[in-house]
């Protein structure tokens, strides 16, 4: 007996141990699964195979429409065979935010919501920064003359543009970024520029006096955000499992989409193609690329100084620095509707180049993202060069 109470003491602070610790190894896988819960919506999106295929098919159907817009610019110019007017700038326009909004990962997008400081820092930089660089920069050389007036309208009009939705997503999912992080503020960014847009471009351009900003906003709330409401709509209907077994094609008639657009405002501008000097498109072509690549470092390095991790830096950099056309030429046909259709074309044409510009710039470094976010995931590397 005297044995037995000796022991007990010890075998009562055993088990009493032993509770604790298993209390704490239950606290603490609660607390990890917490963490991967949290963490799960900022996992890069796996990269589909079929998307360098959709890439050779957007490039390989751009350069089969620029020449039949240079010798049949009469199709789908404004006035055209097509009648762009309704078929591109209602339709077609609709079709492209309603398919995206079918793809739109909105639970994953409600678990990055409560991100607001990056949020914050993609529309600072994109609707704030870019604008007004773009605006000293094209204001300093038209002064020079190194612009024509008609072309710095149409730059200052690309600066105070927001940021892609489709490309966005595609490009961060394809670079290993947080792909709904970036569908996310890119919906954030054509929300805002409803309004924001055309009132910067007021305050910086002359516009249409005759242009109502209520019809205006109705007009876009017309043909962006009802058509991505019903896509998400339509997305519930069908069900997730749906969307996703479906995402290439649905990927691919949105490209074609784009490319209807693209080919309208191509055909226009060949079809005032006099207006057009060789001069003003090489300006035009280096002023864009030197733009883009000086947003994309800026924001690379502002990504830096954040402190973002990779997956959230990728999608940071492409959120703030890409620039729509789905959106941006049906507002500048609206904005600028006093304008002729030469002058009309050539306030596209910075826009336009941009877009491009954009697309195969992240294709190019996709690759090289995808890479160094996988490494710094292994803890091979700790920051990739600005030169990336």
């Amino acid at each position: 007996h005297n044995e037995y109470c000796r022991c007990r003491p010890a075998r009562v602070a055993t088990a009493t141990t032993q509770q604790h610790l298993h209390g704490r190894r239950v606290s603490v896988a609660a607390s990890c699964s917490k963490s991967q819960r949290l963490a799960s919506a900022a996992q890069p999106t796996e990269t589909s195979d079929t998307e360098p295929l959709a890439a050779m098919f957007f490039f390989g159907a751009f350069a089969v429409l620029v020449p039949l817009a240079y010798l049949r610019p009469d199709l789908a110019a404004t006035g055209g065979a097509i009648a762009p007017e309704f078929t591109v700038f209602w339709v077609d326009v609709m079709a492209i935010f309603f398919l995206e909004g079918l793809t739109l990962p909105a639970t994953q997008m409600a678990a990055v919501l409560p991100r607001w400081s990056i949020h914050g820092a993609v529309q600072l930089f994109n609707l704030g920064l870019i604008p007004l660089l773009t605006c000293v920069a094209a204001t300093k050389l038209g002064d020079t003359g190194y612009l024509d007036p008609i072309a710095v309208t149409g730059f200052l009009a690309l600066g105070c543009m927001p940021c892609t939705t489709s490309m966005c997503v595609m490009l961060s999912g394809r670079s290993g970024g947080n792909a709904p992080l970036a569908a996310l503020n890119a919906v954030f960014s054509n929300t805002f520029a409803v309004l924001w847009t055309p009132t910067l471009l007021g305050a910086l351009t002359e516009v249409d006096p005759a242009m109502s900003r209520s019809r205006l906003a109705l007009g876009l709330c017309c043909k962006m955000l009802l058509p991505q409401l019903a896509g998400q709509a339509a997305q519930k209907r069908l069900g997730a499992a749906w969307v996703t077994e479906h995402t290439p094609q649905i990927g691919l008639a949105n490209q074609c989409c784009i490319l209807l657009l693209l080919w309208q405002v191509i055909s226009d501008v060949f079809m005032q193609s006099a207006g057009v000097t060789s001069t003003m498109l090489v300006h035009t072509i280096l002023l864009v690329l030197a733009l883009h690549y000086a947003f994309f470092g800026a924001a690379w390095w502002v990504g830096r100084r954040l402190a973002l991790s990779p997956p959230d830096r990728v999608a940071y950099v492409f959120c703030a620095t890409t620039k729509t056309v789905v959106l941006g030429v049906p507002m500048l046909k609206e904005v600028y509707g006093d304008r002729g259709a030469a002058e009309s074309a050539m306030l596209m044409l910075p826009l336009v180049t941009y877009h491009l510009l954009e697309l195969v710039n992240g294709l190019v470094l996709s690759g090289r993202l995808r890479g160094w976010v996988s490494a710094a995931a292994d803890g091979s590397i700790r920051s990739l060069p600005l030169s990336v």
